[in-house]
């Protein structure tokens, strides 16, 4: 076995590739359909060459990814604490639907992110952290249905007879998170598991949960998938269907909580008491909110960060602010009035809901014309809960495309590390052809799973 490069590993894989004939494309297209990993009849894996890593390239983003997770688990505890700076970043979200109160309960265990994905970019100078995702993040269970049908390609059996190469596994690293997290909150023996998810976001997610299921399974527990008005307090422990439950999954966004009202109201009151473990907790949903990139670029808040970390922020995070009717400092340090260096910067701006998902509602301003991003520049400033960010240039790659002839094409990359107890297990990767947002399962990019060189 050798140890390549990352780029000695692609020329070898590109060589092996060229081998094949395109009987084999349609198959692996075929395989898709045949697995369910073709959401509105596109597979989720449209390219020939899955993405590889090494120890080294691992160990450098999580030094970096360490250091923004220690930031926004600062910034969110420096705003909990300080109403008034919740307000500034966190707008009226923080209150709504009874947050304030939510967020302020305690989760049980000490590891304030149990669950989380950083959506990144690798650009000229390193990784940029554009965004993170707490919860249950999508695209675990569909990068690891591609790392399997991968590893039986037969260009990849040939690969790995001269390359020392391992999949990166993400399903079972998640549970044993979870399973860490119960007996941190003093949890014996294997819990009862159940993905408290509304019968009717389900459907979204049903495709992805029977890997989560067979996983938990395997290490010995049980994970059920039920609405979260099936739960009931008895005798001072949460059950379901009579059954004591120990974990609970929050498979709903803190948005639905109005809207699920009663239907929440027996977990709500067994988190509160400390009768379940519910990962990831309801506070954990702050270090998702885009208001702390805001407050962790801002040199007019001073978390007190230790230089270090200070020093990560202000290299691997866009310069991002509150979409705001004020003066601000530049990505130059220059004093401007934001909404007029909004205007004016349009080609070099990105702005988005600072609660948002799923790229719904972030407009690309080099993808605008003038008059059009003037209005949604209107419509950010009167809704006050948008960020503008500094728009990252990201380098294309060049994957080939499960396609007749196996065409090379450059492909924008979104290089989205998983985390489980803010360590690094794998990284869902999304490609998308040209600019745009790329969103797997809608449709609009494809993903490529990752393995390790050893």
């Amino acid at each position: 076995m050798t140890e390549p490069s990352i780029p000695a590993a692609i020329e070898r894989w590109h060589a092996l590739l060229s081998t094949v004939d395109d009987g084999w494309v349609a198959g692996a297209l075929q395989s898709q359909f045949d697995r369910g990993q073709a959401p509105k009849g596109i597979p989720l894996c449209r390219v020939a060459r899955p993405n590889f890593v090494t120890e080294a390239s691992i160990a450098a983003d999580q030094e970096i990814l360490s250091a923004v997770a220690d930031a926004l688990v600062t910034a969110g505890s420096r705003l909990l604490a300080d109403p008034a700076l919740a307000d500034r970043y966190l707008g009226d979200w923080w209150k709504a639907n009874g947050h304030e109160e939510l967020l302020r309960v305690e989760s049980g265990y000490s590891e304030p992110i149990v669950i989380g994905r950083f959506d990144t970019a690798q650009t000229a100078d390193g990784l940029r952290v554009l965004e993170f995702n707490g919860g249950l993040p999508g695209g675990m269970a569909n990068t690891e249905a591609a790392s399997s049908m991968v590893s039986h390609w037969p260009v990849f059996e040939r690969f790995a007879s001269e390359v020392d190469v391992a999949a990166m596994p993400l399903l079972r690293p998640a549970i044993e998170g979870i399973l860490q997290a119960w007996d941190d909150f003093g949890g014996t023996g294997l819990p009862l598991i159940v993905l408290a998810m509304p019968d009717e976001i389900l459907p979204l997610a049903a495709a992805h949960l029977p890997g989560f299921i067979s996983t938990a399974e395997e290490l010995g527990c049980e994970l059920v998938v039920a609405d979260p008005g099936r739960l009931v307090r008895a005798r001072g422990q949460l059950t379901l269907d009579g059954r004591g439950v120990g974990v609970v999954i929050r498979g709903f966004f803190n948005e639905m909580l109005d809207s699920l009202a009663d239907r929440l109201r027996p977990l709500l009151d067994a988190v509160a008491v400390g009768e379940v473990c519910m990962v990831t907790s309801l506070r954990a949903s702050i270090y998702g909110h885009k208001g702390l990139f805001a407050a962790i670029t801002d040199p007019a808040l001073d978390l007190g960060l230790p230089t270090a970390e200070a020093d990560a922020v202000k290299h691997h995070l866009p310069w991002t602010r509150m979409a705001r009717d004020e003066t601000s400092l530049d990505p130059n340090g220059e004093t401007v009035n934001l909404p007029q260096f909004m205007a004016s910067c349009r080609e070099r701006l990105v702005l988005k809901p600072a609660n948002g998902f799923g790229g719904v509602g972030v407009n690309l301003g080099w993808e605008m014309e003038p008059a059009e991003w003037d209005a949604v520049i209107a419509t950010s400033l009167a809704a006050g809960d948008y960020i503008v960010q500094d728009r990252i240039s990201v380098p294309t790659q060049s994957y080939p495309e499960l396609a007749e002839g196996l065409p090379v094409h450059p492909y924008l990359a979104d290089y989205n590390p998983i985390i489980i107890n803010r360590e690094i297990i794998g990284y869902f990767v999304r490609l998308a052809r040209g600019g745009g947002v790329s969103n797997v399962s809608g449709g609009t990019g494809t993903l490529t799973p990752t393995f390790r060189l050893n």
